[in-house]
């Protein structure tokens, strides 16, 4: 195994991805990522990707304590990572996370007038969750527009 902190991180999120979409190519797939991660933090306790991806991991496993925390120290690592403050937010908010979720989308939006389309099926996820079916179904249809990909 190649000692690249970035190497090792992308093996791991095909790891994570394979556990999350239930392919199971990889026995023990989240596990390994894991481990993987752990090689790639060691390696370089400064790359944001294998934090991101180590928050991954914990929201697969539905360790909110350790999302937030992982989560936190790859947002802080580059605050302006438009990648970062997507996936956090939407993390955070299946989690639920509603404050810290909205406070990533403000920051996303006032960093990238053209954030990510998808970030808008959060915001219907949000406005669901709380009880506003009409915003909700707004949100929705934004997200199905095809100017927002």
């Amino acid at each position: 195994m190649p000692f690249n902190a970035q190497i090792q991180t992308m093996l791991a999120d095909i790891y994570a991805f394979d556990h999350e979409e239930g392919f199971g190519n990889v026995k023990d797939g989240l596990e390994k990522s894991l481990q993987l991660l752990n090689k790639a933090i060691n390696l370089d306790p400064e790359c944001q990707l294998a934090h991101l991806t180590m928050a991954f991991n914990h929201f697969l496993r539905g360790d909110k304590e350790r999302l937030l925390s992982s989560g936190l120290k790859a947002y802080n690592l580059n605050p302006s990572s438009g990648n970062t403050l997507a996936s956090l937010a939407q993390w955070y908010g299946i989690m639920g996370n509603w404050d810290a979720t909205l406070e990533l989308l403000e920051k996303l939006v006032e960093q990238s007038p053209s954030f990510p389309g998808w970030c808008n099926a959060i915001l219907a996820l949000y406005h669901y969750v709380h009880g506003n079916p009409e915003a909700a179904l707004k949100e929705a249809e934004k997200n199905m527009a095809f100017e927002t990909f």
